[in-house]
């Protein structure tokens, strides 16, 4: 869950066992305190926007300042920082053979960003 608050822009880390399925039948819903499912916070850059979780790690655009934050999801600390193109928006990852990598669409720059996972840098960039 990505939060803006007076701190600055943070990702919530949530445990999701803790979270109570939705009744369907019930009359009506009740409000979850974000405290109760919390289990830490993590600092971002300017206007974070997407998210994907892979292989314990969170990956994190930061559209204002052109940056995917890398996290580690076992500690919940930023490992990386990554600069891409113009305001990175979308982003997927996956892996061919034995590597891993992250594609990143930068808006303002009509491009996709290719981060290689394992070094944590763009190693292609391809524009139209």
């Amino acid at each position: 869950m990505v939060d803006g608050t007076e701190e600055g822009e943070i990702l919530r880390i949530l445990d999701p066992s803790s979270l109570i399925p939705i009744d369907p039948d019930a009359a009506s819903l009740s409000e979850v305190d974000v405290s109760t499912v919390q289990t830490a916070t993590v600092s971002l850059g300017n206007n974070p926007n997407e998210i994907v979780v892979f292989k314990g790690k969170a990956y994190v655009t930061n559209q204002e300042d052109d940056t995917v934050s890398v996290i580690d999801l076992a500690t919940n600390t930023v490992t990386a920082t990554v600069s891409v193109g113009d305001e990175p928006f979308g982003l997927t990852a996956f892996t061919i053979g034995a590597a891993d990598y992250l594609y990143v669409t930068n808006l303002v720059s009509n491009s996709i960003s290719i981060i290689d996972l394992s070094t944590n840098t763009v190693v292609n960039t391809f524009a139209p």
